[in-house]
């Protein structure tokens, strides 16, 4: 496979960023974002939704010992 930004570095260009989306979750600590990457000839949607607790320092930690 490759990487978005490795596409994007092969075809010499550099995207334009477009938020689509942002939401935090009613129930946890949890959100998620939706954005675009853009040239002439490529269009990319990404979704990254980030778990309850990501921003917690520990987060990194606690997910090594699990």
């Amino acid at each position: 496979g490759v990487g978005i930004g490795q596409l994007f570095r092969y075809m010499n260009v550099l995207p334009t960023f477009l938020l689509r989306r942002a939401e935090l979750s009613d129930e946890d600590s949890s959100f998620e974002r939706v954005y675009e990457l853009r040239c002439d000839d490529v269009v990319c949607e990404i979704t990254e939704a980030f778990p309850d607790g990501m921003m917690d320092p520990e987060f990194c930690s606690r997910a090594l010992l699990a």
